[in-house]
C-alpha cells in the first residue's frame, strides 16, 4: 500500500473521529434535566410525600423512599442550597442546576424554608441503564466507515494515476 494510500486512510480516521467527538460535544450541551423528566423520575412525588411528613421524620421518610428512585435524593439545608446555586431561594421554589456538562440537579425547597429536596447528581450524558452506543458508533463504526470510503476514493485515484501514466507513455 503506498503512502498517500495510508494516509488517506490515517486522516479519513481522524477526521471521523473529530466529527464524532463534536457531535457528542454539542449534544451534552443540548442535553437539560427538564422538568418533565424530573416528574417522570418521579421526584415530585418524593416531594410531595415529604411535604406531607413532619420536618422531624422527614429524613427517616427519605431513607424509606431512597429504594424506590432511580436518581439519588438527599434532604439539604437552605444554606447549602444557596451555597450550591450561588443565591437565596424562595419557598416552593424549584431550580434545576447544572454543574457540568454531564452532572445535573434539581431543587425543590419545601413551603415550610426547612430546607430542600436534591435530586441527582444525574448523567446527562448516559441516565442510568443505557449502554453507551454512541462511543462504539464514534470510535470504531464511524472510522471503518471512513476507511472504507478511503479506500474506495484511493481505488478510483489509483485508475486515473494509471491512466495517465499510459497516455504519458502513448498507450
Amino acid at each position: 500500500m503506498s503512502r498517500s494510500s495510508l494516509r488517506l486512510v490515517f486522516f479519513s480516521v481522524v477526521a471521523c473521529w473529530a466529527i464524532g467527538l463534536v457531535v457528542s460535544l454539542l449534544h451534552l450541551g443540548s442535553q437539560e434535566w427538564t422538568k418533565e423528566k424530573v416528574q417522570r423520575d418521579g421526584v415530585f412525588l418524593a416531594h410531595d410525600i415529604l411535604e406531607q411528613t413532619a420536618q422531624p421524620d422527614r429524613v427517616e421518610r427519605l431513607r424509606e423512599l431512597q429504594d424506590h428512585f432511580f436518581v439519588g435524593l438527599e434532604m439539604i439545608s437552605l444554606d447549602e442550597l444557596e451555597r450550591r446555586i450561588g443565591r437565596q431561594a424562595s419557598f416552593g421554589e424549584t431550580i434545576p442546576h447544572r454543574e457540568s456538562l454531564r452532572r445535573a440537579w434539581y431543587f425543590i425547597v419545601f413551603e415550610d424554608g426547612s430546607g430542600a429536596l436534591a435530586a441527582g447528581p444525574t448523567n446527562l450524558a448516559r441516565p442510568k441503564g443505557v449502554p453507551p452506543i454512541g462511543l462504539f458508533l464514534v470510535f470504531v463504526l464511524l472510522p471503518a466507515l471512513g476507511t472504507t470510503v478511503a479506500f474506495r476514493i484511493r481505488r478510483g485515484i489509483t485508475t486515473v494515476e494509471r491512466a495517465n501514466q499510459a497516455l504519458a507513455v502513448g498507450d
